[in-house]
């Protein structure tokens, strides 16, 4: 979890397994269907892909309700 320049908050989650496929539906895939919902409802962005060296990559970004950045924070 990092600030970027405009003080919104950017969570990026990686793995490295076989990915999720983009062919198959994604109408039973309700894990997706929540964390695209719970994004939109604090207006961020959040978006899955496929890594190229294999397994997933979720970033969210978004906006906090006290954009006041914490003294001393800098996860990664």
């Amino acid at each position: 979890m990092k600030y970027n320049q405009d003080g919104d908050i950017q969570i990026h989650i990686e793995d490295d397994g076989i990915g999720i496929d983009q062919r198959q539906s994604q109408s039973h895939h309700y894990g997706l269907t929540i964390m695209n919902e719970r994004s939109k409802s604090i207006h961020g962005h959040l978006s899955i892909e496929t890594r190229s060296s294999g397994g997933t990559l979720v970033k969210l970004v978004f906006s906090p309700s006290n954009p006041i950045k914490p003294v001393n924070f800098n996860h990664e």
